[in-house]
């Protein structure tokens, strides 16, 4: 079809409204996505913040969820956001796959524990 984009794609087979549908729908599953990201992220470095800050300052910043939260969005997620070009960033792809691994098995990990302790 010579089309790049999915818009292009469903202008072309379905008309223009049918493209805009079809952008809105990407974006709000982008959204969504990012959203989910951000929470995650936000939990386990709540989770791992409070366990190696036992004390002090540290320990109140990261036992905040929303605190962390912010500084999550203002010093990774929002200058990530502000990039151009995405090029620079084709070599990540391999760590955030262990990261979302990671990210698995420590929920099965605490699935288990959690199945442990209440039997």
């Amino acid at each position: 079809f010579g089309c790049f984009t999915f818009k292009a794609l469903i202008v072309r087979c379905y008309g223009r409204r049918a493209g805009n549908i079809a952008e809105l729908c990407v974006a709000g599953s982008a959204l969504g996505l990012l959203m989910g990201y951000a929470c995650l992220l936000g939990d386990f470095l709540t989770m791992s913040g409070t366990d190696l800050a036992k004390e002090g300052f540290l320990n109140n910043l990261f036992s905040s969820r929303a605190a962390v939260l912010a500084l999550t969005g203002m010093v990774i997620l929002f200058p990530l956001s502000m990039l151009r070009n995405l090029r620079p960033l084709r070599h990540t792809s391999a760590i955030a796959l262990v990261c979302v691994c990671y990210a698995i098995i420590l929920c099965s990990i605490r699935y288990v524990q959690r199945g442990e302790d209440s039997s």
